[in-house]
């Protein structure tokens, strides 16, 4: 926290809260061409502006990140609440390219390939 930063995964390969499964690989293109170009933002709870990702990968669990707050009295109030552990989940803000998604028979669906807009942290 000290050098306003903090890291996690913003994304893990398990069944979400609405039944979507984002699958390994899934957010490749994103990390090879919309991190290095800056076009992926770190907000606040989906919302406000609070600073840049700097590192992304994918592993066996999920979306590794670590992301920069920038110094706003946002970034000051959401370091000193993710300090404290009322703020301790990430979640993330994408669109899925026509085609790369489908459903299997319990209604699952299965994103295969995602378009990485930001991700946040969030209660």
């Amino acid at each position: 926290m000290d050098e306003r930063t903090f890291k996690g995964y913003a994304s893990t390969w398990d069944k979400d809260q609405v039944g979507d499964v984002i699958h390994q690989g899934a957010f490749i293109k994103s990390i090879s061409e919309a991190f290095p170009a800056k076009r992926i933002k770190v907000l606040w709870q989906h919302s406000d502006p609070l600073g840049m990702p700097t590192e992304m990968s994918e592993d066996n669990y999920g979306l590794y990140v670590k992301g920069y707050v920038s110094k706003t009295t946002l970034g000051d109030e959401a370091l000193e609440l993710m300090r404290d552990g009322v703020v301790d989940r990430m979640s993330i803000g994408f669109m899925i390219p026509q085609g790369k998604a489908d459903y299997d028979e319990d209604g699952t669906r299965h994103i295969r390939e995602v378009k990485l807009m930001e991700f946040s942290p969030v209660t």
